[in-house]
């Protein structure tokens, strides 16, 4: 008597549980079978992964603004510097982004020094970052695509054949904010809807 009581108790618990781990997801996510919990993975990320720099032609239009130049990513010691300048020469941002989605500022223009234009530039330029080799990924599947899953940094890594080729930022009620993805000829374009953010970017030879 006093077991079976206990049933509907255990019943509940596992339900209730079942329920948070599913509403902890992203949406895009809920549906499907985790692979690999918890596992650390190395994908080809969107940078070319032999180069430790980058040189692009950019096209930026943000916070109703249009421009073009130059954006060159390096690779340092403890993250990756990442530099947009004019076609004049005249530096607009100077940031050190790392891998676990912090960055630091060392450089921007006067009249973009404001936090939220600061933190919405740094953390889609984030994006094109591999994935933080220390971060433990929640690894989903879906046909022959690999769904990484960061809860740190609130980001879906889109793999195929071991390759990354798009990734998708998200905000606290776990809906995309941001997109970056791979383009024809290497280019690789970042989106944000709201505040309207867009970023071309073209592989200088």
């Amino acid at each position: 008597m006093y077991l079976n009581s206990k049933k509907p108790v255990i019943l509940s618990v596992m339900w209730i549980g079942l329920l948070l781990v599913t509403s902890c997801q992203p949406r895009i996510l809920r549906n499907l079978k985790q692979v690999s919990p918890g596992q650390t993975t190395e994908k080809i990320h969107l940078l070319n992964d032999s180069l430790t720099e980058w040189r692009y032609r950019a096209h930026v239009e943000a916070f109703g603004q249009n421009m073009s130049g130059i954006f060159i990513m390096k690779k340092s010691e403890t993250g990756y510097r990442a530099f947009l300048m004019t076609d004049f020469g005249l530096k607009v941002l100077d940031f050190l982004l790392l891998p676990n989605g912090d960055y630091e500022v060392n450089h921007i223009m006067e009249h973009m020094n404001y936090k939220f234009i600061k933190e919405n530039l740094a953390q889609n330029l984030i994006m094109l970052l591999p994935p933080d080799p220390y971060d433990e990924l929640r690894i989903f599947s879906i046909d022959s695509t690999e769904m990484l899953y960061s809860p740190e940094k609130k980001m879906i890594y889109f793999a195929n054949q071991n390759a990354i080729f798009k990734v998708e930022r998200l905000n606290n009620r776990k809906n995309t904010v941001a997109t970056t993805q791979q383009k024809d000829n290497a280019a690789i374009e970042i989106l944000q809807p709201g505040p309207g953010i867009s970023i071309l970017l073209k592989p200088l030879n």
